[in-house]
């Protein structure tokens, strides 16, 4: 089964699917989005495809624009349908736990066995109003994460302001192909021989499922959709600008270089060693843009691959000794974030290195072919340093 390089054996990868929902207050003409979202697939072809059932390439779509386009109208107003939604200013985050199952309950449409099976890479969900739109933009993941949604959804807004786009064959090579391991660019980092084991020996544990549990995960996901329950969990946490300041100027004074990434990063690990102090399934990773070591580079694709990096427990930073001082405590707790900092960023070097990168998908083409997670003690691939 061959997978995007932003699947590597994550079960749940392949069936998932990214949302954006926005939603609008006057009148829009729904002819013209329908027309917008026609021309969109006409102008980049990858959008009028659908998966196979296993999700791992494009096909066909017959009636491309009729089966990812759906509809209808409610003659009520929307402040009728969703009381709360007058006090959201730019977020529904503020919509009552009633409105939220309201919202959802007004975005399922009937579901049909073809597109269950067979989904289009890209849908859109309309509610009309009174006084207002709901639109939903539906995007497969094995299509792309975000970052490509994002494209798309620039150029849907662009159709519709009046202005063409241009035609466009998105590339998308079957199989990732990383750069040249025998001349790697005068930039390309060195590996950490020990550090690579480590983090290598960790992606089947924690990240394998095996062909038979990416199966059972494709069951699930279709019963739910079947069902149309929609279990999810929303959780926000905002990191002021002025407390990334003050570690990046912490982190200058002791002569460390970390990014801004690299410092939030930090802050996120530090709160989870926190709120799983001695959780031993506690494993902290982040995904990684692999968009420029594959080759050829393809600037006009909508792919923006990634891979999940796990963070060995050898990179963890002890906790330092409770202060009688706020003040001290505070600055403690900064220079812990900023040490966990620097652990990360050695993680980041080691996993751009060609012999990890090697190393990394050796490894899923080995989980690929596995009925199983365990890889019976299959842990490490040799590498040349």
């Amino acid at each position: 089964m061959q997978q995007q390089p932003h699947c590597l054996d994550l079960a749940g990868q392949q069936v998932f699917q990214g949302s954006v929902l926005l939603i609008f207050c006057g009148q829009l003409d729904l002819g013209k989005l329908y027309a917008c979202h026609r021309q969109l697939l006409e102008a980049w072809p990858l959008l009028a495809t659908r998966l196979n059932m296993v999700r791992s390439r494009f096909i066909p779509s017959p009636n491309a624009v009729e089966n990812s386009w759906l509809a209808k109208s409610i003659p009520e107003t929307l402040d009728s349908c969703m009381p709360s939604l007058a006090q959201c200013a730019d977020s529904l985050a503020c919509l009552s736990d009633a409105d939220r199952a309201t919202l959802r309950s007004l975005l399922r449409f009937p579901y049909r066995l073809s597109t269950l099976l067979f989904p289009p890479v890209l849908s859109a969900k309309v509610v009309g109003f009174k006084d207002g739109w709901i639109f939903e933009s539906i995007i497969q993941h094995p299509l792309c994460d975000a970052a490509g949604h994002h494209h798309i959804l620039k150029a849907y807004t662009t159709l519709l302001k009046g202005t063409p786009i241009p035609y466009t064959i998105h590339r998308r090579p079957a199989q990732p192909q990383l750069g040249n391991e025998e001349k790697p660019p005068l930039d390309t980092p060195q590996a950490n021989a020990a550090l690579t084991k480590e983090m290598i020996n960790m992606l089947p544990s924690v990240c394998g499922a095996g062909w038979i549990g990416f199966l059972w995960m494709m069951i699930w996901v279709w019963f739910l959709r079947l069902t149309q329950i929609d279990p999810r969990v929303e959780k926000t946490v905002h990191v002021p600008a002025s407390v990334i300041d003050r570690l990046a100027a912490g982190a200058e004074g002791r002569g460390l270089k970390v990014t801004r990434g690299d410092l939030l990063m930090g802050i996120v690990r530090r709160a989870m060693t926190k709120a799983f102090p001695s959780d031993p399934n506690a494993v902290f990773r982040f995904s990684m843009n692999i968009a420029r070591d594959l080759e050829p580079q393809s600037p006009a694709d909508l792919h923006n691959p990634f891979w999940i990096i796990f963070v060995p427990p050898c990179m963890s930073v002890s906790d330092n000794t409770p202060s009688k001082h706020h003040h001290e405590d505070e600055k403690n707790e900064d220079n812990h974030i900023i040490t966990q900092s620097t652990t990360l960023r050695t993680v980041i070097h080691t996993a751009r290195s060609a012999p990890f990168q090697h190393a990394y998908l050796a490894m899923h083409a080995k989980m690929a072919t596995k009925p199983w997670k365990d890889l019976s003690g299959d842990k490490f691939i040799g590498i040349k340093l």
